[in-house]
């Protein structure tokens, strides 16, 4: 089969930003993580996440834990899809928080795109994502 490439919106010319901010408590560990953004499925065909924020908390006052966040593309430069890790087990100590995602430095996620996360402990960080809809 030949090569589909995906939408990508004009984001000057939009109809619509909606500003959102979520949690999430990844139960599933592993590559296949949860979903942090979008929460559900991949990004559909008319629209592009602006990821803002994403940082990680652990609230556990004696032990440290691993995160793991990947940013799945769905084709990347016309060669198919990979998974781009923007952290890899790092630890995120006790009682703290660390920042993977900055409004200094955003993600835009496409058609087909997401990002997704898992701890080295199933239920034990929250993740705390900012992002845009736009479209």
């Amino acid at each position: 089969g030949g090569y589909k490439l995906m939408a990508n919106p004009n984001i000057v010319q939009t109809t619509s930003i909606e500003g959102v901010t979520t949690q999430s408590i990844p139960d599933v560990a592993g590559p296949g993580g949860n979903y942090l953004v979008p929460r559900l499925a991949p990004v559909a065909s008319d629209k592009v996440y602006k990821v803002n924020t994403l940082f990680v908390t652990n609230i556990n006052t004696t032990t440290d834990y691993e995160c793991t966040v990947y940013h799945y593309i769905a084709n990347n430069s016309g060669s198919g899809s990979s998974s781009a890790r923007l952290a890899a087990n790092v630890v995120v100590p006790a009682k703290s928080n660390i920042v993977i995602v900055s409004g200094d430095n955003p993600v835009y996620l496409r058609e087909g795109d997401y990002i997704a996360g898992f701890s080295n402990v199933v239920s034990t960080l929250t993740y705390t994502i900012s992002y845009e809809i736009i479209s």
